[in-house]
């Protein structure tokens, strides 16, 4: 008798303490801004398990998306050294979410993740002009020197976000992103999104 209490006294302490797990997929779009090109878009598919009330790990693949950019190597504009278009990162994270506060029915958390970039793009020369009255350099795009470049990058990512749970299966939630991937240790390009989604418990 008093070893089936004393199993059910740890049991009962087991399931408050270490509540049962949630689960979640979630799906987001969002618009993306380099911070030397046009402004694009990105698209996620991922994955929440939660461990504790404040702590949760997740991993998600995507897709960014940007048009125009110049890849600056230095602080002036003679240092550009190319002129890339049709950019695109398909890209694999791992991270671990810390939940900051609870305010009524919206939690307020931060992102810190990890991962992988397969990044592709075309590349042209740039023309180097020297305006014959004002003496002034600027750069043209050379066209016919278009090359075609990929590159695997690491990234580092943080976030804010805001989620908000509609029913007892789903809700949304809206974050802004910082990612900076490096090519090696001179080359590293920052990229910030700001995403829109939904997620569903499973």
């Amino acid at each position: 008798m008093k070893k089936s209490l004393l199993f059910l006294v740890v049991f009962i302490l087991n399931a408050n303490v270490f509540p049962q797990s949630s689960q979640n997929l979630n799906v987001s779009f969002g618009l993306l801004s380099p911070l030397s090109g046009i402004q694009g878009f990105t698209t996620s598919v991922g994955f929440e398990k939660q461990l504790s009330a404040t702590l949760s790990i997740y991993c998600y693949a995507g897709n960014i998306y940007w048009n125009h950019d110049n890849f600056l190597y230095g602080n002036n504009l003679s240092d550009y050294t190319n002129y890339t278009d049709d950019n695109n990162i398909y890209s694999f994270y791992g991270g671990t979410r810390f939940l900051l506060s609870t305010i009524r029915t919206f939690r307020i958390y931060t992102d810190l993740e990890l991962g992988y970039n397969y990044m592709t793009y075309n590349a042209y020369n740039l023309i180097e002009f020297t305006d014959p009255l004002t003496h002034q350099k600027s750069y043209l795009t050379d066209i016919k020197s278009r090359d075609k470049i990929t590159e695997n990058l690491l990234g580092f990512g943080v976030g804010l976000g805001v989620s908000h749970q509609l029913t007892e299966k789903a809700g949304f939630y809206l974050e802004i992103k910082r990612n900076q991937l490096f090519n090696n240790i001179d080359l590293s390009l920052t990229r910030y999104s700001l995403n829109c989604g939904i997620f569903y418990n499973i």
